[in-house]
Protein backbone atom coordinates (compact mmCIF):
# COMPACT_ATOMS: atom_id res chain seq x y z
CA UNK A 1 0.00 0.00 0.00
CA UNK A 2 1.27 3.91 -0.59
CA UNK A 3 -0.25 7.06 -0.45
CA UNK A 4 -0.83 8.68 -4.18
CA UNK A 5 -2.50 11.69 -4.61
CA UNK A 6 -3.79 11.54 -0.62
CA UNK A 7 -5.83 8.45 -1.89
CA UNK A 8 -4.99 4.73 -1.14
CA UNK A 9 -3.37 3.03 -4.14
CA UNK A 10 -3.23 -1.06 -4.73
CA UNK A 11 -0.76 -2.41 -6.77
CA UNK A 12 -2.43 -4.90 -8.47
CA UNK A 13 0.16 -6.34 -10.59
CA UNK A 14 1.64 -8.53 -8.34
CA UNK A 15 -2.08 -10.24 -7.43
CA UNK A 16 -2.81 -13.44 -8.40
CA UNK A 17 -6.38 -14.55 -8.91
CA UNK A 18 -6.32 -17.80 -9.43
CA UNK A 19 -4.00 -18.32 -6.35
CA UNK A 20 -6.12 -16.42 -4.31
CA UNK A 21 -9.31 -18.09 -5.61
CA UNK A 22 -8.15 -21.38 -4.25
CA UNK A 23 -7.68 -20.38 -0.76
CA UNK A 24 -11.46 -19.90 -0.80
CA UNK A 25 -14.16 -22.44 0.45
CA UNK A 26 -17.10 -20.41 -0.12
CA UNK A 27 -18.41 -18.24 -2.91
CA UNK A 28 -18.12 -14.20 -2.22
CA UNK A 29 -21.79 -14.20 -2.42
CA UNK A 30 -22.23 -16.63 0.58
CA UNK A 31 -20.99 -13.48 2.80
CA UNK A 32 -22.99 -11.33 0.98
CA UNK A 33 -26.01 -12.57 1.27
CA UNK A 34 -25.29 -13.98 5.07
CA UNK A 35 -24.62 -10.03 6.26
CA UNK A 36 -27.51 -8.60 4.12
CA UNK A 37 -29.93 -11.04 5.54
CA UNK A 38 -28.76 -10.78 9.03
CA UNK A 39 -29.54 -6.98 8.61
CA UNK A 40 -32.59 -7.35 7.56
CA UNK A 41 -33.73 -9.59 10.37
CA UNK A 42 -32.49 -6.28 13.03
CA UNK A 43 -34.21 -3.94 11.08
CA UNK A 44 -37.40 -6.17 11.47
CA UNK A 45 -37.18 -5.90 14.59
CA UNK A 46 -36.34 -2.74 14.86
CA UNK A 47 -39.55 -1.62 12.66
CA UNK A 48 -41.68 -3.81 15.14
CA UNK A 49 -40.47 -2.58 18.48
CA UNK A 50 -40.67 1.14 17.28
CA UNK A 51 -39.83 3.76 19.55
CA UNK A 52 -38.65 1.40 22.11
CA UNK A 53 -35.30 0.66 19.86
CA UNK A 54 -32.68 2.48 21.57
CA UNK A 55 -29.23 0.77 19.86
CA UNK A 56 -28.30 -1.92 17.16
CA UNK A 57 -25.14 -3.04 15.59
CA UNK A 58 -24.80 -5.96 13.52
CA UNK A 59 -26.03 -8.74 15.92
CA UNK A 60 -28.01 -7.49 18.79
CA UNK A 61 -30.62 -4.94 19.20
CA UNK A 62 -30.98 -2.91 23.18
CA UNK A 63 -34.70 -1.84 23.53
CA UNK A 64 -37.08 -0.66 25.99
CA UNK A 65 -40.17 -2.21 27.54
CA UNK A 66 -41.08 -6.04 26.54
CA UNK A 67 -40.91 -7.51 23.24
CA UNK A 68 -41.04 -11.02 24.18
CA UNK A 69 -43.83 -12.31 22.53
CA UNK A 70 -42.29 -10.65 19.07
CA UNK A 71 -38.65 -12.26 19.71
CA UNK A 72 -40.68 -15.65 20.52
CA UNK A 73 -43.31 -15.54 17.56
CA UNK A 74 -39.28 -14.82 15.41
CA UNK A 75 -37.85 -17.57 16.80
CA UNK A 76 -40.38 -19.93 16.58
CA UNK A 77 -40.37 -19.41 12.53
CA UNK A 78 -36.79 -19.81 12.48
CA UNK A 79 -36.37 -23.04 14.38
CA UNK A 80 -39.24 -24.28 12.20
CA UNK A 81 -36.67 -23.63 9.26
CA UNK A 82 -34.09 -25.26 10.85
CA UNK A 83 -35.85 -28.31 11.03
CA UNK A 84 -36.83 -28.54 7.82
CA UNK A 85 -33.53 -27.95 6.41
CA UNK A 86 -32.00 -30.22 8.86
CA UNK A 87 -34.08 -33.24 8.04
CA UNK A 88 -33.42 -32.35 4.16
CA UNK A 89 -29.43 -32.58 4.50
CA UNK A 90 -29.64 -35.29 7.37
CA UNK A 91 -27.74 -32.97 9.90
CA UNK A 92 -28.61 -32.92 13.57
CA UNK A 93 -31.23 -30.50 14.54
CA UNK A 94 -30.23 -30.45 18.21
CA UNK A 95 -26.99 -29.06 17.05
CA UNK A 96 -28.35 -26.12 14.69
CA UNK A 97 -31.54 -25.55 16.41
CA UNK A 98 -30.64 -22.26 17.65
CA UNK A 99 -28.82 -20.84 14.70
CA UNK A 100 -30.24 -17.66 13.36
CA UNK A 101 -32.30 -16.96 16.73
CA UNK A 102 -32.45 -14.19 18.87
CA UNK A 103 -31.22 -14.68 23.08
CA UNK A 104 -31.83 -12.78 26.42
CA UNK A 105 -28.59 -11.10 26.33
CA UNK A 106 -29.25 -10.36 30.28
CA UNK A 107 -31.23 -11.98 32.87
CA UNK A 108 -31.58 -8.89 34.80
CA UNK A 109 -34.16 -6.20 34.84
CA UNK A 110 -31.94 -2.81 33.32
CA UNK A 111 -32.34 0.39 35.32
CA UNK A 112 -29.85 1.67 33.11
CA UNK A 113 -27.62 1.97 29.91
CA UNK A 114 -25.50 4.22 28.31
CA UNK A 115 -24.43 3.97 25.01
CA UNK A 116 -21.52 6.21 22.65
CA UNK A 117 -20.93 4.75 19.69
CA UNK A 118 -21.15 1.41 17.89
CA UNK A 119 -20.01 -1.51 20.36
CA UNK A 120 -19.35 1.40 23.03
CA UNK A 121 -22.09 0.97 25.97
CA UNK A 122 -22.55 0.46 29.31
CA UNK A 123 -25.83 -0.96 30.83
CA UNK A 124 -26.82 -1.72 34.91
CA UNK A 125 -29.17 -4.45 35.97
CA UNK A 126 -30.20 -5.98 39.28
CA UNK A 127 -27.03 -8.60 38.79
CA UNK A 128 -24.48 -5.79 38.36
CA UNK A 129 -22.47 -3.79 35.21
CA UNK A 130 -22.33 -5.21 32.01
CA UNK A 131 -19.58 -3.47 29.49
CA UNK A 132 -18.85 -3.35 25.76
CA UNK A 133 -16.16 -1.27 24.57
CA UNK A 134 -14.47 -2.01 21.51
CA UNK A 135 -10.69 -1.81 22.04
CA UNK A 136 -10.70 -2.41 25.95
CA UNK A 137 -10.85 -5.85 27.37
CA UNK A 138 -13.88 -6.80 29.64
CA UNK A 139 -13.30 -5.52 33.33
CA UNK A 140 -10.78 -2.43 32.61
CA UNK A 141 -13.63 -0.40 33.24
CA UNK A 142 -14.77 -1.96 36.40
CA UNK A 143 -11.16 -1.97 37.42
CA UNK A 144 -10.71 1.51 36.90
CA UNK A 145 -13.81 2.57 38.73
CA UNK A 146 -12.46 0.36 41.86
CA UNK A 147 -9.18 2.22 41.54
CA UNK A 148 -11.11 5.63 41.57
CA UNK A 149 -13.37 4.88 44.23
CA UNK A 150 -10.28 3.41 46.34
CA UNK A 151 -9.21 6.88 46.19
CA UNK A 152 -11.85 8.36 47.20
CA UNK A 153 -12.50 6.53 50.13
CA UNK A 154 -8.26 6.65 51.19
CA UNK A 155 -8.65 10.41 50.90
CA UNK A 156 -12.73 10.94 52.79
CA UNK A 157 -13.53 12.58 49.35
CA UNK A 158 -17.17 11.58 50.16
CA UNK A 159 -18.86 11.29 47.01
CA UNK A 160 -17.97 7.67 45.13
CA UNK A 161 -17.44 7.40 41.24
CA UNK A 162 -19.93 6.60 39.26
CA UNK A 163 -19.18 4.05 36.04
CA UNK A 164 -21.79 6.33 34.10
CA UNK A 165 -19.84 9.58 34.61
CA UNK A 166 -16.48 8.35 34.00
CA UNK A 167 -17.82 6.53 31.01
CA UNK A 168 -17.69 9.78 28.24
CA UNK A 169 -15.93 10.93 25.01
CA UNK A 170 -12.31 11.01 25.67
CA UNK A 171 -11.82 8.34 28.76
CA UNK A 172 -8.49 7.85 29.65
CA UNK A 173 -7.44 4.48 31.30
CA UNK A 174 -3.50 4.24 32.28
CA UNK A 175 -1.14 1.11 31.16
CA UNK A 176 -1.82 0.24 34.96
CA UNK A 177 -5.60 -0.58 34.56
CA UNK A 178 -6.35 -0.54 30.47
CA UNK A 179 -5.57 -4.30 30.12
CA UNK A 180 -4.36 -3.79 26.87
CA UNK A 181 -1.03 -4.82 25.23
CA UNK A 182 0.04 -3.71 21.73
CA UNK A 183 3.69 -5.41 20.23
CA UNK A 184 6.57 -4.23 18.83
CA UNK A 185 8.96 -6.54 16.37
CA UNK A 186 12.92 -6.43 17.46
CA UNK A 187 15.22 -6.63 14.39
CA UNK A 188 18.66 -6.90 16.54
CA UNK A 189 19.89 -9.97 17.82
CA UNK A 190 20.30 -10.24 21.45
CA UNK A 191 21.69 -12.49 24.14
CA UNK A 192 20.18 -13.38 27.57
CA UNK A 193 21.36 -15.63 30.44
CA UNK A 194 18.81 -18.10 31.98
CA UNK A 195 19.71 -20.65 34.78
CA UNK A 196 22.82 -20.19 33.86
CA UNK A 197 22.43 -20.72 30.08
CA UNK A 198 23.02 -18.64 27.89
CA UNK A 199 20.15 -17.68 25.02
CA UNK A 200 20.71 -16.00 21.97
CA UNK A 201 17.99 -14.75 19.26
CA UNK A 202 17.99 -12.97 15.98
CA UNK A 203 14.80 -11.50 16.42
CA UNK A 204 11.82 -11.07 18.85
CA UNK A 205 8.46 -9.74 19.34
CA UNK A 206 8.32 -6.97 22.50
CA UNK A 207 4.57 -7.53 24.28
CA UNK A 208 3.97 -4.76 26.71
CA UNK A 209 1.00 -2.73 28.14
CA UNK A 210 -0.42 0.46 26.59
CA UNK A 211 -3.23 3.19 27.99
CA UNK A 212 -6.68 3.79 26.00
CA UNK A 213 -8.07 6.80 25.29
CA UNK A 214 -12.24 6.36 24.01
CA UNK A 215 -12.53 8.96 20.94
CA UNK A 216 -15.69 8.94 19.22
CA UNK A 217 -15.86 9.13 15.64
CA UNK A 218 -16.72 12.51 13.37
CA UNK A 219 -19.47 10.23 11.84
CA UNK A 220 -21.00 9.77 14.92
CA UNK A 221 -20.59 13.06 16.59
CA UNK A 222 -22.43 14.63 13.33
CA UNK A 223 -25.19 12.06 13.66
CA UNK A 224 -25.90 13.04 17.14
CA UNK A 225 -25.52 16.76 16.58
CA UNK A 226 -27.91 16.59 13.78
CA UNK A 227 -30.43 14.43 15.69
CA UNK A 228 -30.04 16.79 18.44
CA UNK A 229 -30.84 20.25 16.20
CA UNK A 230 -33.75 17.93 14.51
CA UNK A 231 -35.37 17.39 18.29
CA UNK A 232 -34.97 20.75 19.04
CA UNK A 233 -36.64 22.62 15.30
CA UNK A 234 -39.49 19.53 16.68
CA UNK A 235 -39.96 21.19 19.84
CA UNK A 236 -40.46 24.48 18.83
CA UNK A 237 -43.54 23.56 16.41
CA UNK A 238 -44.80 22.01 19.55
CA UNK A 239 -44.31 24.68 22.12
Amino acid sequence: MSDVSCEWYLDESKFDYDKERKKAFLLPQWGIYVCAYSRFRILSAIYAIGCDACYSDTDSIKYLGDHTDYFDTVNKKTRKIMKKVCAMYNLDYSLFYDLGSFEQEYNGKTVQAKFLGAKRYIVKDDTGYHTTIAGLPKKSLEKFVDRLNLQHDMFDYGKRVNMFDVFETGMLLNCEVSLKNANTYNDTMHTHTIDGVQCMELSSVGIYPIEFTMKLSDMYLALISAERESEKRYESRIY
